[in-house]
């Protein structure tokens, strides 16, 4: 099955949250922004501007000092910086109060010629600390709009409910593509299973949970609870469209739609819209979960949070009997994406 979502997923447990504090930040576009910013190392000048601080860099090792600041105590930290490189690079910010180190730096790759908002994780300060940036490239311009950093809250997952393989209802709807079929239950989302020349190959997942957070906690709420849904499938010019409505602990009103379509023979396309009445902070929206094997083979099949990624165990595949080497490496989430708390 084929799977387009045209809607910004967020599945993992991280995201951006305030607190009441002021936290420190450098307006490079105010003067006060740029104040106690010095060139070390090559860099030519320091040029403000109505769009920033342009960055002349002149060698191979460019970097810049800031003045110290006062950050709160025990309380991890994003660290934002929007910046526009004339060249693509890997921009380094250090973090320290007597000298700067490897271990306390924070890295992120820069495309040239555009502006690039980075989002780095760097752990609890404090009072005093400085910061060092260490621009992208060996020559032309760098400028800085803006850094600041902002309260990174360590998020909690639930637990998680089990999925269990559902059974076809005697007035399931079912969607047919060559040898793939489709069986989807009108009970609600991911009640459904797939099979290929009839016999049983995946199922959706019917106990999604979506969590968001709200007043700085984490609130979950299952997509599955016929309290607070309504759900409907049916069979619409051909297509199979699944639609679920729900309020959230907090009262906003919910729509999740899919809709599977057939596509050239032997292929369902999938496209998921999730819209909702009020602003949230997500943290975990289960879009599209598709099941291989559950309820008919094997034992070591488990979800996977990123499509392309997978977690095998006792699985030939994992082994270098096939590949050796750099070839057999698995693809794995680009290390630039901000981890979990």
């Amino acid at each position: 099955m084929n799977a387009k979502i045209p809607f910004l997923v967020f599945w993992g447990f991280w995201t951006v949250l305030t607190s009441g504090a002021v936290l420190p930040s450098f307006d490079f576009t105010t003067p006060d922004g740029v104040q106690g910013w010095q060139p070390a190392n090559d860099i030519s000048s320091l040029e403000p501007g109505a769009g920033g601080l342009a960055v002349r860099i002149s060698g191979d090792d460019p970097y810049m000092m800031g003045p110290a600041r006062d950050y709160p105590l025990g309380a991890n930290l994003w660290l934002h910086l929007r910046l526009k490189s004339d060249q693509t690079g890997t921009c380094q910010v250090f973090y320290f109060r007597d000298a700067p180190t490897e271990p306390n730096s924070v890295r992120f790759d820069v495309p040239g010629g555009k502006w690039f908002d980075a989002q780095v994780p760097v752990p609890a300060l404090g009072t005093g600390w400085r910061l060092r940036i260490d621009p992208p490239g060996n020559g032309g311009t760098c400028v800085l709009a803006r850094l600041w950093v902002t309260e990174r809250i360590a998020l909690q997952p639930p637990s998680w409910p089990k999925p269990e393989p559902p059974h076809a209802d005697a007035d399931a709807l079912s969607l047919t593509s060559g040898a793939l079929k489709l069986i989807h239950n009108r009970d609600g989302l991911g009640s459904f299973v797939v099979e290929v020349a009839g016999r049983r190959m995946a199922a959706g997942n019917s106990k999604s949970l979506v969590g968001y957070v709200r007043d700085r906690q984490v609130r979950w709420f299952a997509l599955s609870d016929h309290q607070t849904k309504s759900a409907t499938v049916q069979l619409v010019n051909g297509n199979l469209t699944a639609t679920v409505q729900c309020k959230d602990p907090d009262g906003a009103q919910w729509e999740i739609e899919q809709v599977f379509t057939p596509a050239r023979e032997g292929s369902i396309n999938v496209q998921t819209r999730v819209t909702v009445d009020q602003d949230r902070a997500v943290i975990c929206l289960p879009a599209f979960t598709l099941l291989p094997g559950l309820g008919s083979f094997g034992t070591n099949k488990n979800q996977a949070v990123f499509a392309g990624v997978e977690y095998l165990g006792n699985e030939p595949s994992s082994s270098e009997a096939d590949l050796a080497g750099p070839p057999a490496k698995r693809q794995a989430p680009d290390t630039a994406t901000p981890p979990s708390p």
